[in-house]
């Protein structure tokens, strides 16, 4: 609430370098300036959303350094299973950069969209002191 929160979305290219010049339109102007001190007003995102974006080796490297370097202290993630090598790969790196990981229950899914092949997937970042 407040005008100082905005919703906005965009893909991200997870090789490229992080912060994407591109993505410089969607960041509310003079947030960082406004809540000088504030730790939480100065990261451009609050949440990343992802869907279906771990199935092959090569790409968990780039989406992991991207989640990494976003700032993000929140991931939710919708995932269908398909390589227990890979997801494991992903879980790794993801630990590796202080990312904790919780999965959500699958009794607290909505059960008209639920699946036994889907996973809800909760990152959230540790701060390092």
């Amino acid at each position: 609430t407040g005008p100082e929160h905005h919703v906005r979305s965009t893909a991200l290219d997870w090789f490229k370098p992080f912060p994407h010049a591109e993505l410089e339109p969607l960041l509310p102007p003079r947030r960082a300036q406004l809540h000088q001190g504030d730790e939480s007003h100065q990261r451009p995102f609050d949440l990343v959303v992802a869907a279906d974006v771990v199935w092959v080796r090569p790409l968990v490297e780039p989406l992991v350094k991207t989640l990494a370097g976003s700032g993000v202290p929140l991931i939710l993630m919708g995932h269908q299973r398909r390589s227990a090598m890979v997801e494991a790969y992903f879980i790794d790196l993801m630990a590796q950069e202080g990312f904790v990981l919780t999965k959500i229950p699958f009794d607290d899914m909505q059960p008209s969209y639920r699946s036994e092949k889907i996973d809800i997937w909760e990152f959230t970042h540790e701060r390092k002191q």
